[in-house]
């Protein structure tokens, strides 16, 4: 989770850094961008958070609605994670741009790097949460279950028809 963050905050000081070091404006649509792709891990803490709550304080069959429309959000957003990867394409950069290639490059790359990773790890959440609540434990038999695996197959087809 750490290196998520790390990654995460790397790729937005690169980013706002661009701006100030070579005094060009900064690409606005990269952060909104930026901004986008954190959303969903935000919306699936939210989730545990909130399912947790309304467990400790009324039914089960609460809770689970609760979890489910939370869910059904989050996987509306997830596209919007892997979505940087669109950025490789370097569209912000200008004929006489003064901020050098290399420097464009790392960004690009570790913007594209974080989107990836907070999608992969937003779906590791998910099936850890499942197997939990279907199996009772995070052991190694029951996240290689085809259970599991369906589901892990189901959110990326999903994503990928989302992008």
């Amino acid at each position: 989770m750490l290196y998520v963050l790390g990654l995460n905050a790397y790729a937005l000081l690169l980013i706002l850094l661009r701006s100030r070091i070579y005094r060009v404006p900064v690409h606005r649509p990269m952060v909104w961008n930026f901004f986008l792709s954190v959303l969903p891990l935000g919306v699936l803490l939210g989730v545990i958070v909130a399912t947790g709550l309304v467990d400790l304080a009324t039914t089960r069959g609460a809770a689970i609605v609760v979890g489910a429309a939370g869910l059904l959000v989050w996987i509306l957003l997830l596209p919007n994670s892997s979505y940087l990867i669109t950025e490789l394409n370097l569209n912000h950069r200008r004929p006489d741009d003064p901020v050098p290639l290399w420097y464009d490059i790392v960004a690009v790359l570790s913007f594209a790097m974080s989107g990836v990773v907070n999608m992969v790890l937003g779906i590791l959440i998910v099936q850890m949460g499942f197997v939990i609540v279907f199996f009772g434990d995070t052991d190694n038999a029951a996240m290689h279950s085809t259970l599991s695996r369906v589901l892990v197959t189901v959110i990326i087809l999903a994503v990928s028809i989302g992008i």
